[in-house]
């Protein structure tokens, strides 16, 4: 028999579900009470299914039952099983309005994300035939979410539960859309603050412009929040130091954003994908979107800044700047 999923929380349950494709596994929580509810939901795959229907029964529960839905952000691992959910219960799916159009209309958006992000890559000077032979932008993603009716939440509207209420902490830079949900002491965090390593910034709504500069100012807002003691991330074990989490996160980009200076500094202009490289040296597969995105975003928050700038006889080379 399997064994109850363990409380984080009065009332609170954490059913991990696997995730073979991005991070290995995903945390949902349940709310229990009424309206019974989820904090996220996983992947679209059987194993992943079963694993929640698992959770859901060894604390005496059916998916039937679900009555909540809330999503902290559009990406596949986190509302990739929100529409089987809702059809075999009827609940209601919650995201934020900015993350709210492709998780609604997910078919129709999925072939132009694609083409988003092999026109980044171009920009980013990732070579040609590189582009062409990444795996991750042949493979058909679609069948790991589906599109799900859902009501768009905006920033600092409340939730009911029997718990109390959920409020609603919009906090841009993962996605445009990512959101917190605070709960009295509690705050689930999705990827917006993760224990062990950082939330990729730039590989996500890179169009949308200053993503670093939105994330670093998400995390100030989550720091002045009053009376969370425990964060319940979407990947990983709570964090109960909410405060050396951020500082050690925000460290972490300085860091990085002075690792970039350092490869500019003196030398020939360079794309976004020979930065990359230098920084986190071979990149494979969606690693090679993932390492640029978060070049990109720091440079992007450096140009701001006026350490770096665009060579002006090829605007997809940096140098550092002058000022």
């Amino acid at each position: 028999m399997t064994s109850p999923a363990p409380a984080v929380a009065p009332g609170v349950r954490r059913l991990q579900v696997p995730n073979p494709y991005f991070e290995g596994q995903n945390n949902v929580y349940l709310l229990e009470g009424e309206p019974l509810t989820l904090i996220d939901a996983g992947i679209n795959t059987p194993l992943s299914l079963a694993a929640l229907e698992s959770g859901l029964h060894s604390l005496g529960y059916a998916p039937q039952e679900l009555e909540q839905i809330v999503l902290t952000h559009k990406h596949l691992d986190h509302f990739g099983l929100a529409r089987s959910l809702q059809e075999c219960s009827g609940a209601q799916v919650y995201i934020h309005q900015a993350d709210w159009d492709e998780v609604t209309h997910f078919e129709a958006t999925h072939a132009q994300v694609t083409r988003r992000y092999r026109a980044f890559l171009a920009e980013w000077g990732v070579p040609a035939e590189l582009i062409g032979s990444l795996a991750f932008l042949r493979k058909d993603y679609s069948r790991l979410a589906r599109s799900v009716a859902a009501k768009p939440l905006s920033d600092g509207q409340h939730l009911q539960l029997s718990q109390g209420e959920l409020i609603v902490i919009h906090t841009p830079g993962h996605t445009c859309g990512s959101a917190c949900f605070q709960c009295d002491r509690l705050l689930f965090s999705g990827d917006h603050l993760l224990p062990n390593y950082t939330p990729n910034i730039g590989a996500t709504d890179m169009e949308s412009g200053q993503l670093l500069s939105q994330y670093l100012g998400s995390l100030e807002k989550i720091r002045r929040l009053r009376g969370i003691e425990l964060v319940l991330p979407g990947h990983g074990e709570p964090i109960s130091d909410i405060a050396a989490r951020i500082s050690a996160i925000e460290a972490h980009h300085r860091e990085r954003s002075g690792k970039i200076l350092e490869i500019l500094t003196g030398g020939r202009p360079q794309t976004v994908y020979q930065i990359a490289l230098q920084l986190f040296g071979q990149l494979r597969d969606h690693h090679v979107l993932l390492g640029c995105g978060e070049v990109w975003a720091h440079l992007e928050a450096l140009i701001e800044g006026g350490q770096v700038e665009q060579a002006t006889s090829d605007p997809g080379r940096y140098l550092a700047g002058r000022k």
